[in-house]
């Protein structure tokens, strides 16, 4: 369900916005949504956006085969993260994992690493539901790109990955206040109980520097809420990058 105050107008995802044909065409999940969940009458306008960061002003003119179909009332515009910001998540329990999800969507991720630690809580690899959960959050928060969703991988393989172009905080109990700067940066979170000594310590090795999140023990959507809303805020669509 859209949020009252965040978007007056219902925002849906498409494959890709093609300018030249003047029309974008809606996949039946979408679209099921469309007509029925939200029951969105003709010619009521909308917004779509493509994943990548284009969005546009669209409007419902017909259905063809269970699909909509939206001429487009705008030419795309930019709309994405400016600033790049990468997480790392050490996969916690379900109903955290999902929250933690939606969160780092809303405070501007780029990129999420879904990483197994040694405290991770072990499943299956679930990355289309991930994918979607991500979508969902973008759609409901304004933002017209979603963050690229990495491999679940194991942290080892990660963390060695990132330091030579990120300014890279692993979440440490006790560790000196998160400070980044306003360039491009990327956060580790644990899963339940953290990354142990041992993964602390391989990560210093590669070039991450420790940050604590306060005084108290957070799970981890709320340390995920709390890191990456330390980070420099991006300066939004439409403001210059960072130089």
């Amino acid at each position: 369900m859209d949020q009252p105050g965040l978007c007056a107008v219902r925002r849906f995802v498409v494959e890709a916005l093609a300018p030249e044909s003047g029309q974008v065409r809606l996949d039946p999940a979408t679209s099921h949504h469309l007509l029925v969940v939200c029951r969105h009458p003709r010619g009521a306008q909308l917004i779509v956006f493509d994943r990548g960061g284009l969005e546009a002003d669209a409007e419902l003119i017909d259905v063809e085969e269970g699909c909509a179909v939206l001429r487009l009332c705008s030419a795309p515009r930019s709309a994405a993260v400016r600033t790049p910001r990468h997480l790392v998540l050490g996969l916690p329990r379900g109903p955290a994992l999902d929250h933690a999800l939606r969160m780092a969507v809303e405070l501007g991720i780029t990129h999420l690493h879904p990483v197994l630690a040694a405290r991770s809580v072990r499943r299956s690899d679930r990355a289309d539901r991930w994918q979607r959960i991500l979508e969902g959050a973008a759609r409901q928060c304004g933002r017209a790109d979603v963050p690229e969703l990495r491999p679940l991988s194991p942290l080892d393989q990660v963390l060695p990955l990132l330091p030579d172009a990120l300014a890279c905080f692993v979440g440490v109990p006790g560790g000196p206040r998160l400070r980044p700067g306003p360039g491009p940066a990327a956060l580790a979170i644990g899963p339940e109980g953290g990354f142990t000594p041992a993964e602390i310590q391989r990560a210093l090795a590669v070039g991450w520097q420790p940050a604590g999140l306060g005084a108290w023990v957070l799970r981890t959507d709320t340390a995920v809420a709390a890191g990456l809303a330390l980070l420099a805020p991006d300066p939004g669509p439409g403001a210059p990058g960072p130089s």
